[in-house]
This record gives C-alpha cells, sequence and structure tokens, in this order.
C-alpha cells in the first residue's frame, strides 16, 4: 500500500546473515509495500538492489552493558555480571529513527518494523493486513507488543503511525544524550518509558502474542546458536564458589534443554556430570574445599576451564549468591 513503508534492520557482516536477510526481503516483496533497508555495515548491490530505499549509516556504536542481572530460584539468591554483553541498543535506535524520519520525508502514514532474521512466511504475510485493520477499526495509532511485567516494548516488531513515533520518541544524536535520556541501557525500557503516556492510542498485546500473530513464522533466526551463560560467585557469608549455569531464553520459539558435561577436578580425583539446564531456569553447585579446577564442555567442546577459588578472589562485594 502506498501509505506504509516496510522497514527491515539488519547487519549482514558475513554470508550466513546476507541468505537471511535476502529470505526475509524476498518474503515481504510479496506483498504490495515498499520496503527500506537499513544497516550499520555496507550491504551488497545485490541485496540493495532487492529493496525500494537503502539507508547505510557507519555508527554502529556498541555500548558497554553495566546492568547488574539478579535471579532467584530454589534455596539460591544471586547476582551475576558474567551474563553482561555488549548491548546494540543504541545502534538500533539510530535504525528506527533514520527509518521513520526517511518515511516522513516519504509521505508514508504507517511503517512496520521487523529484524532482518525474521521469515513471515507466505499465510502470514496476510497478518501486516490484519494488523492495520485493527488499527484503523479501533483509531489506534499503532500496534505494539509489551512486557507489563518488565516495562518493555517487544522491539522485534513495530507497527505504528509516523508522525505518533516522532511525536512520542525524542530524536537522539550521541550516546551522551541517549544515556542522559535513558536510565537503562535496554532499547525496549526506552521505548516503554517515552510512549507510555499514549499506551491508549496503541493496541497492545503480550509479547508473547508474537507467535499467535504469526504462527507460521520464524524469528531471531541469527540467534541459533548458543550463549553459554557461566559463572563463578563467592557465597555471601562464607565467600567458598558457587558455580552456576543460566539458560535465560526460554521466550524464544523452540527454545530447548541446553545440555552440558562438567568435570570437577579434585586434589584426589575427578567427578563427572552432566546436566541439562531448561529454558529458563538454572543449574547450580557449591564448590567443596577439594575441587581445584572446572571444566565444562558443550557438545564436546571445552567451553570452560577454571580454578574457582581464583574466580571469586576476583569477584567484588556486589557479586554474590546467597544460599537461603
Amino acid at each position: 500500500m502506498n501509505d506504509e513503508l516496510i522497514v527491515i534492520n539488519a547487519f549482514p557482516n558475513n554470508i550466513e546473515r546476507e541468505d537471511i536477510l535476502s529470505n526475509c526481503i524476498s518474503q515481504f516483496r510479496k506483498r504490495d509495500t515498499e520496503i527500506l533497508l537499513v544497516t550499520h555495515c555496507p550491504a551488497k548491490s545485490e541485496i540493495q538492489n532487492t529493496v525500494d530505499y537503502y539507508i547505510y549509516d557507519s555508527r554502529n556504536i556498541i555500548l558497554e552493558d553495566s546492568m547488574i542481572y539478579w535471579y532467584k530460584g530454589g534455596n539460591l539468591y544471586f547476582q551475576s555480571t558474567a551474563f553482561s554483553f555488549g548491548v546494540i541498543s543504541y545502534a538500533v535506535l539510530l535504525s528506527i529513527q533514520n527509518a521513520v524520519c526517511f518515511a516522513k520525508n516519504l509521505g508514508k502514514k504507517y511503517f512496520y518494523y521487523f529484524e532482518y532474521d525474521s521469515f513471515i512466511s507466505d499465510n502470514d504475510l496476510k497478518t501486516l493486513d490484519q494488523i492495520r485493520n485493527t488499527v484503523i477499526s479501533e483509531c489506534k495509532r499503532g500496534y505494539i507488543l509489551t512486557s507489563e511485567e518488565s516495562k518493555e516494548i517487544y522491539a522485534i516488531f513495530l507497527m505504528m503511525e509516523v508522525d505518533f513515533y516522532l511525536k512520542n520518541v525524542p530524536i537522539i544524536h550521541s550516546v551522551e544524550e541517549y544515556n542522559t535520556a535513558n536510565s537503562d541501557i535496554a532499547l525496549e525500557l526506552f521505548l516503554y518509558k517515552n510512549i507510555l503516556k499514549n499506551f491508549s492510542h496503541l493496541h497492545i498485546e503480550n509479547r508473547d502474542y508474537l507467535y499467535e500473530l504469526f504462527p507460521n513464522s520464524n524469528f531471531n533466526l541469527s540467534c541459533s546458536s548458543v550463549t553459554h551463560f557461566i559463572d563463578i560467585l563467592p557465597e555471601k557469608q562464607t565467600k567458598n564458589p558457587i558455580f552456576v549455569i543460566s539458560n535465560p531464553d526460554g521466550y524464544l520459539k523452540d527454545c530447548k534443554r541446553i545440555q552440558y558435561t562438567i568435570i570437577f577436578e579434585k586434589n584426589d580425583n575427578s567427578s563427572t556430570e552432566i546436566i541439562s539446564v531448561v529454558p529458563n531456569g538454572f543449574y547450580y553447585n557449591v564448590i567443596g574445599n577439594n575441587v581445584k579446577n572446572i571444566k565444562v564442555y558443550y557438545e564436546q567442546k571445552l567451553i570452560l576451564d577454571k580454578n574457582p577459588w581464583i574466580e571469586v578472589k576476583n569477584k567484588n562485594k556486589f557479586n554474590y549468591a546467597e544460599i537461603t
């Protein structure tokens, strides 16, 4: 439709990602809507030629995640910094605002925002018409997925009026400005905070509704590889090591148990434990005095080899696990 724009945010820096992006574009090409591709690395000319518009912004700024992550389950209560990672929130925000400002210049009324590692099936392409019809029939100005509990707008998919976005979300020009405007590093929280006062103008669903909206489609295709969340923390009172493995990505479709083989090397012998960590779950083990080293294998590959006692000495007072 002439008054709307499909925005695809991508980072096609290898062949696998280029293939995922090409498949994403080819599906949206089946719909009579113009496509804008936005990237923070140069896209091949062959890919550029498959979309109507292309914006390349070299500012691929990765923020340092200084957030503290707290976990509670069973009789373990702990926080960890090992689960921290470089955050692309600011870079993604730049892509979104580049796209929305460009859509305004084109005279578009609506934009649909998707990440490039989404594959919308033929049947689910019709959902975009259903979303538009819902917004119009309810006299709303957009359609978003949120989590009230964590106060986030799920940025994997957005549908909104261009003017509504520009009125409610400030244009950010620098990392310093982003940090000043956002008390939290996450883009999802930034969007939630700025749009919250006008939620009544939007059709809102819980973020889990994504897979009901698009039941035959796939998302997060570039995140198919397993990320290992492993830490060794001091117990609050004794300062003895507690070994933790978490599997936090249970909200992802088809997320599975992750199986590890753990070898506890002791002064006189070694013991082996095979564990399976469920989505949104974690495993922990209080380390005894006779354990001098821990090795962890995933699919027969060594991914951790550390002395737990040395590890806890390097932790500050805020990194601890408390057995209650």
